[in-house]
């Protein structure tokens, strides 16, 4: 729980002058990364492949789902990804949800649409912005997160996604068809 940080952070007044942004960056991480913390007042579990959120009870439960954001990364949709980017900001702030739920098309890499080939710059500007806006978010991935043109297919965006704060996306087993079969 976020309550071990502080525990496992020595107090003395040394060992306060050492502790640097980069320590408590990756002590923060690693706590993150365990089976088990607490965020937003709600518990998320991660174990054998899915992910259990558990919030105090006779509170709701918040989600918001969100679909075909078609950030497109390129010269030709600029302007529409800010809108877009916008948008979900403004409805994540209006709706407070417990978790955020994309269902597919996060992305647009179509070059003659958007004028770009790469999926992850407009992958980037979206999970920057969920991670900033601190609520645990997930997706499925659509037809288009990962076409035939894109740069990265969809197991290397996914992989990527996992590296921000709150993403809770796991590629699923192995044996089972696709990137991103998993059960929260």
């Amino acid at each position: 729980t976020r309550n071990s940080l502080a525990s496992d952070i020595s107090t003395t007044r040394q060992e306060q002058v050492n502790l640097t942004p980069s320590t408590l960056l990756n002590k923060w991480k690693e706590i993150c990364s365990s089976p088990s913390f607490v965020e937003n007042n709600m518990e998320i579990k991660k174990q054998n492949g899915v992910t259990t959120i558990v919030k105090e009870e006779g509170r709701p439960f918040r989600v918001l789902q969100l679909t075909d954001i078609h950030i497109g990364g390129g010269i030709l949709c600029f302007r529409k990804d800010r809108w877009a980017l916008e948008a979900v900001e403004k409805v994540v702030k209006a709706a407070d949800p417990d978790l955020i739920v994309m269902t597919g098309d996060m992305v647009y890499p179509l070059f003659w649409a958007t004028g770009a080939r790469n999926n992850k710059r407009p992958a980037k500007k979206l999970a920057t912005l969920l991670q900033s806006l601190g609520k645990p978010w997930c997706f499925a991935f659509g037809n288009h997160d990962g076409e035939v043109f894109a740069t990265y297919t969809k197991e290397q965006l996914g992989e990527y996604f996992k590296s921000f704060d709150g993403c809770l996306y796991e590629k699923g087993e192995e044996g089972i068809t696709g990137c991103g079969n998993y059960c929260i």
